[in-house]
């Protein structure tokens, strides 16, 4: 062998002990067992940023909206309009009268409103507004209004009965315009502030937040484990068709109200709505009834087989498929597990748990395309599929002992609506075993039938275990309404603050 590449592969082996040795420091003498994840609380800030600045538009359009009313429409230059009376609309409070044979249709909600404060009741005022249908009047409009397609009538003039007086009305709608102007510009210059303070929360805040890695990996487990749902699909289906029933009947009641008759619509518009309560109450008491028929599965079976968390989004063929897989691998890897805190092949034996490198597997291996069909291979679906050993001839990294891996059972209740997740997590001390340079955080193991074999038939002590399955109905019960909370692990920027 050349003396250089002797050197040089010499110098790398030196290199390595060095970082171990000096990983070994940095951890202060215990394992990270921490993870690195996006800021749920980023996220929320930047919602409700969002939601704080639509109102704060919306608000600062309303108050220029006003101001250009009272601007244009309230300025005080008002103009006479003489005509018959042909209606007055109460639905859209809108007075049509006739001029020279034309209908023009003006917004009579001022008049009307003033109408109401001067004769004493809203009944009143509209058998006022009802018996000028047919009477010869004058009405006084801004000779500037803001919108042509709503026009305001700001004065009425019966014969020679001045019924209001533009003189009066106008002074109070600009006072009602200011006020209104004066609450939409403050709830603006609220809403702004707290959106600043928002903001400058959000830039503050990690783009990452380092979290307890056991409290995050029995997180991502909780999403593959099955519920009641995924086991009996009945409840779900009964609630999808309640939906589109109800989806139906509002689509029903917008083409009675455009071609057959609104008395028709209204009555299918109140049944439309008794039925979305009744859905609504169905869907809170078939939640409720899912929640405890999931805890019952829960007391009953748990922990599952490793295919009962096969909850892939796939057609029933695809997903057969692949639970054929994953059975044909673990026959012929009865004791080997993926380690969630560093990410090896571990390999449960008579005289420890064996380290394998994935990665290592990959590159060491050349690919050979008559070997094994692609996963997922729907020409050879049919085919029987032989799984291979994975550690067959490989030399571990290293093994640990079942004393020095030291396992400990958590439990983790109410995750991601699921009763209980149980992680398995080694207790490793980095001053007595030597660990590769990137085996940064103890073993994470998630508990399913297969895992719970293994142990059983190796015998390996884990503490809680026992107590946690012995009486799990009973600990399930008294953990019934228990939150699971995340454990956030300050950073060195909030240890120094």
């Amino acid at each position: 062998m050349d003396n250089k590449k002797i050197k040089k592969d010499n110098g790398r082996r030196q290199y390595k002990q060095i970082n171990v040795c000096f990983d070994i420091y940095a951890r202060f003498f215990t394992m990270n067992n921490t993870i690195k994840c996006s800021s749920q609380v980023r996220s929320r800030l930047i919602t409700a940023i969002v939601v704080i600045l639509i109102f704060v538009v919306s608000f600062v359009i309303g108050a220029v909206s006003i101001i250009r009313i009272g601007n244009t429409t309230l300025d005080g230059n008002v103009t006479e309009v003489t005509g018959v009376l042909t209606k007055y609309d109460k639905e859209e409070n809108d007075f049509v009268i006739r001029i020279n044979d034309v209908d023009g249709t003006y917004n009579a909600s001022p008049l009307i409103n003033a109408l109401k404060d001067k004769l004493g009741s809203d009944v009143a005022a509209e058998e006022y507004a009802e018996n000028l249908a047919g009477k010869l009047i004058t009405f006084y409009i801004p000779q500037h209004p803001s919108s042509t397609n709503n026009v305001w009538i700001l004065g009425l003039k019966v014969d020679e009965d001045i019924a209001i007086d533009y003189t009066t009305l106008i002074p109070k709608l600009q006072q009602t315009n200011k006020t209104t102007t004066t609450a939409l510009v403050v709830c603006a210059v609220v809403f702004a502030v707290v959106a600043c303070a928002l903001i400058i929360a959000y830039t503050r805040q990690s783009p990452q937040k380092t979290y307890v890695l056991s409290e995050k990996f029995a997180e991502f487990l909780a999403n593959q484990q099955p519920t009641y749902a995924n086991k009996n699909k009945t409840m779900p289906v009964i609630l999808i068709v309640e939906g589109v029933v109800f989806l139906l009947s509002v689509l029903a009641c917008v083409i009675c109200e455009n071609f057959v008759s609104e008395k028709v619509s209204d009555i299918m518009y109140t049944v439309s709505g008794i039925y979305m309560l009744a859905v609504v109450a169905s869907a809170i008491v078939m939640y409720v009834i899912l929640k405890n028929k999931t805890r019952q599965m829960y007391k009953d079976n748990y922990p599952f087989d490793s295919t009962d968390f096969c909850l892939l989004p796939v057609g029933k063929k695809m997903k057969k498929e692949f639970i054929e897989h994953m059975k044909a691998f673990r026959a012929t890897n009865p004791d080997l597990y993926t380690d969630g805190g560093n990410l090896y092949d571990l390999l449960f034996t008579d005289h420890g748990v064996e380290v394998y490198s994935i990665d290592e597997e990959n590159e060491s291996e050349d690919f050979d395309q008559d070997d094994e069909q692609p996963f997922f291979d729907n020409k050879n679906s049919d085919e029987e599929y032989h799984a291979k050993n994975i550690t067959y001839g490989r030399t571990p990294e290293l093994t640990l002992t079942y004393d020095q891996l030291n396992f400990e059972a958590l439990p983790y209740f109410n995750v991601a609506n699921k009763p209980i997740v149980v992680v398995i997590k080694s207790r490793l001390d980095p001053n007595t075993v030597s660990l590769p340079d990137d085996f940064q955080n103890d073993i994470h193991l998630h508990l399913d039938g297969d895992l719970l074999s293994t142990l059983s038939t190796y015998n390996v002590r884990v503490e809680r275990l026992e107590l946690i399955l012995g009486d799990l109905p009973t600990l399930l019960t008294q953990n019934a309404h228990t939150r699971m909370k995340f454990t956030k692990i300050p950073d060195e920027k909030e240890k120094n603050n």
